[in-house]
């Protein structure tokens, strides 16, 4: 297996992604955000507060500059709810720059689709362009079908056509992508340099199998590895791949230290003994007494809550005082909050 680490954004891939998200409204973005984190195990503020800023920049200066709104074929590839549509066009025709470097020509109708088809086929190689209902079938059986399913066919019927038109679309859009990358120059080379870093961790080669090049993406910026199937020679890895593992990481950490401060608030003795510090600091036998345990019962308790940095120790007058600890108690509210996004 060999990864060749690329240190330059796919403009195809970037510009597409770009154009899908321009035209969606801002509340479906924010709320594809939060779902993505929470699916991630994360909350949504704390990496909206990480990653926001440089992708919403990124983002505002693309928009500011893009054209080709009214172009043919621009709501063919935009305007709908499916994102698979636009992450699908992005892999294929960031693997296939050539489509782009010249006008395409009707005899290429068929490596067309045969590139699209054998994505879609897993299951079999597809050597030459099915008839339309053995592509019908390809589909259902890649879980296309419905909505989505038809507008592959539509792209397979007239594909020479289709990618020329958003050949053009894309080319309108070079220099909105330049702008974009402008605008986040200075962050964006700091992410590019922390790139090959990363790309050298076991987590993200093991998740790419072959001869692959990788391409970084700043309009994915979330994603471990995009490709069209297992078997594709071009990979895509978020630029924040990297700042979002270590939030999992020290979130996975977090949680490792909660559960037993909540096994612990868990109990109603050691419960009803926090309480009764919030209204004052106590000793072993006053705890005792006002609980109705016995000292070595107390002792037992205090210990666990101890170790859980619940409770704080301090001398006074010849004997040990245990006081709340409520900056600890705030941390683990804080830290359930982010936890359930609440």
């Amino acid at each position: 297996m060999t990864v060749t680490v690329v240190k330059k954004l796919n403009p195809y891939f970037e510009i597409i992604g770009l154009l899908y998200d321009s035209v969606r409204p801002e509340s479906a973005e924010e709320e594809a955000w939060k779902k993505s984190a929470r699916n991630r195990g994360l909350n949504p503020e704390e990496l909206n507060r990480k990653i926001g800023p440089v992708i919403r920049k990124y983002h505002a200066a693309f928009q500011k500059y893009r054209t080709g709104r009214e172009m043919e074929d621009f709501d063919f590839f935009f305007l709908h709810e499916e994102p698979e549509f636009a992450l699908f066009f992005q892999s294929i025709c960031g693997e296939h720059p050539e489509w782009f470097a010249k006008e395409l020509k009707e005899e290429q109708k068929g490596e067309i689709q045969l590139a699209f088809l054998q994505e879609f086929s897993e299951e079999e190689k597809i050597t030459e362009p099915p008839a339309f209902e053995i592509m019908v079938r390809i589909l259902e059986r890649a879980g296309y079908s419905g909505g989505l399913g038809w507008k592959f066919l539509l792209f397979l019927q007239e594909p020479v056509k289709k990618l020329q038109n958003l050949s053009r679309i894309l080319k309108a859009n070079f220099s909105a992508f330049e702008k974009a990358k402008e605008a986040v120059q200075k962050p964006l080379e700091k992410l590019m340099e922390d790139f090959q870093e990363g790309m050298e961790k076991e987590y993200l080669i093991a998740k790419i199998s072959g001869d692959v090049t990788a391409f970084p993406t700043l309009v994915c910026s979330g994603a471990e590895v995009i490709s069209s199937n297992p078997e594709s020679t071009t990979a895509y890895i978020g630029l924040f791949v990297k700042d979002i593992y270590k939030m999992l990481e020290k979130s996975r950490n977090n949680r490792k230290h909660l559960l037993p401060v909540l096994k612990a608030l868990s109990d109603s003795s050691k419960f009803e003994i926090l309480q009764s510090l919030l209204i004052s600091p106590k000793y072993n036998l006053e705890i005792a007494e006002e609980l109705k345990l016995s000292p070595p019962t107390v002792s037992h308790h205090m210990s666990v809550l101890l170790e859980n940095g619940l409770v704080d120790v301090e001398k006074k007058e010849g004997k040990v005082y245990y006081t709340l600890s409520k900056e600890r108690l705030r941390e683990v509210v804080r830290e359930l909050e982010k936890i359930f996004s609440l």
